[in-house]
């Protein structure tokens, strides 16, 4: 088999809690480019498990996602996003929703898709330009609009806006990682900042000021 991969386990520590989560995530990346990213994510104080398997073309573009999600102990719900080029379309049941079909058309190409693994958030910025503007703005298809996206899942649309701000050597527990820092902002939240690695935007950091928490890479292998 010609695919290549690599994994990693993420910690979730909050300031003064300590450990509060873990997550656990394989890329595989196909010889023509396709690369598909499963993670599985514990949240102990939310009591929230989920499991996200999406799937990119060779660009970046996100082409399907199916996301489990389960909350208390209960299943909260699934899904499956389909994704071409402009068009979102999401088929999913859910406890509060029951089954349902929703269709979204946009005048510009989805970019992102947004299942709330953390790791797949450091990838986010994957189409960013580093040769233009220092803020740039790209359209995202996610599953929640909760800060743990601990709702749904069911299809919500917004625009991701991202800033790189620096190249920077990052020491975690699974290594030094030379990195490039990323910000993306929220008109409603504090902004998260992203640290990912290489071409393949391996996710290395996370911290979110708003959940008072840090999310390292504590373990990673690769082909």
């Amino acid at each position: 088999m010609r695919h290549r991969t690599f994994r990693g386990r993420l910690s979730y520590r909050h300031d003064t809690k300590g450990e509060t989560g873990r997550e656990w995530f394989t890329v595989t990346v196909q010889p023509d480019g396709t690369r598909t990213h499963r993670a599985h994510c514990e949240m102990d104080d939310d009591a929230v498990l989920r499991d996200v398997v999406t799937t990119m073309d060779a660009n970046r573009f996100p082409i399907d996602s199916y996301v489990r999600l389960s909350v208390g102990g209960a299943d909260e719900g699934s899904a499956w996003f389909l994704i071409d080029g402009h068009t979102a379309t999401c088929e999913s049941w859910t406890k509060g929703a029951g089954r349902l079909r929703q269709t979204m058309t946009f005048d510009e190409p989805v970019h992102i898709f947004g299942g709330h693994p953390v790791s797949g958030d450091a990838m986010k910025p994957a189409h960013f330009n580093l040769d233009g503007p220092a803020k740039q703005s790209f359209l995202m298809v996610s599953t929640s609009t909760l800060p743990n996206g601990a709702s749904g899942p069911i299809m919500a649309a917004r625009h991701g806006v991202f800033e790189f701000i620096d190249d920077e050597k990052i020491t975690v527990a699974a290594g030094t990682f030379p990195c490039r820092r990323f910000r993306w902002h929220f008109e409603e939240f504090p902004p998260i900042e992203l640290w990912n690695s290489g071409p393949d935007l391996i996710p290395v950091k996370v911290r979110w000021d708003l959940l008072e928490s840090d999310y390292d890479l504590v373990e990673f292998t690769s082909d």
